[in-house]
């Protein structure tokens, strides 16, 4: 029987609003950012739903943000009857798909989450980095550009590796500039840059990795009931040591976002669904696998109208 995975967004989807079009199909599913606001001791959903943008946009709300809204959504797809046997996240998405998975309570998570976003946003100063999107090139080249990009007072190197024809590059913003130019002469097609300061998922954070990591020790975690894949290696979860561990790598080494799928398509999974706000991830699983097939639905009302195409098309990815 098909089998399907879920897929959970990272930062830089949110928007002020997002989720609202749950309350009237799913107020159930909405009542998790009640839970989180309980959890954080301030009001997520205040600043979810009406903003302002600014704050909404700082990584340590950001973060926490993401995370209650993408399970939201989660929640209305099982409302809808779906279940799912793997889940993957991008970046701060891997959070989402282990609350998802069971491995970590929602309260839990935001409040993990949060504290990753102050030790990003903190401990590497304000906009003296940069992020962008190279598009048409490949991860050799890439990282081989980047590296000799990198000079003993500026740093610049591949942070996610998204799926074939696109990575994103991070670092000091005078050796992001370098690299940029240097991409472009060897055939980039496109350089977009990224509204991020900080370079997350390089070496230059490796402080916040050292300050989350008695975040992670002190958390309370069970073994996650299906399969997620981890962004640093794309190895399954199968200890709680192992998810400590290498959540902790993940805040400074490279997002490997193609490979955590090539393992779930190995392992046989065909079906994707996309959760939570955005609509980016599939069109990656798309690019990494012709055979992938994506499920996806923008907006709260075709939820329904969606689970009921996985009914026709894979049949278990729904409990009746």
């Amino acid at each position: 029987m098909p089998k399907l995975a879920l897929l959970f967004p990272g930062q830089g989807v949110q928007t002020v609003g997002m989720g609202m079009d749950l309350t009237a199909a799913y107020p159930a599913a909405y009542g998790l950012l009640q839970q989180a606001d309980a959890a954080l001791g301030w009001s997520l959903s205040g600043l979810i739903t009406t903003g302002p943008a600014e704050k909404l946009n700082l990584t340590p709300y950001t973060q926490p943000a993401i995370l209650t809204v993408s399970l939201a959504y989660w929640r209305a797809w099982q409302e809808a009857g779906i279940r799912a046997e793997a889940a993957v996240g991008l970046s701060l998405g891997e959070y989402s798909a282990l609350v998802a998975a069971g491995a970590l309570d929602l309260a839990t998570a935001v409040q993990l989450v949060h504290e990753r976003g102050k030790a990003m946003d903190t401990s590497y100063p304000a906009d003296a980095g940069a992020v962008v999107v190279v598009l048409g090139l490949e991860r050799d080249i890439v990282q081989a550009i980047c590296a000799a990009e990198t000079q003993a007072d500026s740093h610049v190197q591949a942070s996610n590796f998204n799926c074939p024809g696109q990575t994103v590059i991070a670092g000091d913003k005078a050796a992001v500039e370098r690299a940029c130019a240097a991409l472009t002469t060897a055939g980039a097609k496109r350089i977009i840059p990224l509204a991020v300061s900080a370079p997350f998922h390089t070496q230059l954070l490796r402080p916040a990795g050292a300050i989350f990591a008695p975040f992670l020790r002190a958390a309370s975690w069970r073994i996650p009931e299906m399969t997620v894949v981890s962004n640093v290696d794309a190895s399954v979860y199968r200890s709680v040591e192992q998810m400590r561990g290498l959540l902790t790598r993940q805040v400074s080494e490279p997002i490997e976002f193609a490979a955590g799928i090539e393992r779930l398509l190995d392992a046989g999974f065909r079906h994707f669904l996309e959760v939570g706000p955005g609509s980016s991830l599939g069109g990656m699983v798309k690019k990494i696998s012709r055979r992938a097939v994506v499920y996806q639905a923008p907006a709260a009302d075709q939820i329904g109208y969606v689970a009921e195409q996985v009914r026709r098309e894979i049949g278990g990815g729904l409990v009746e």
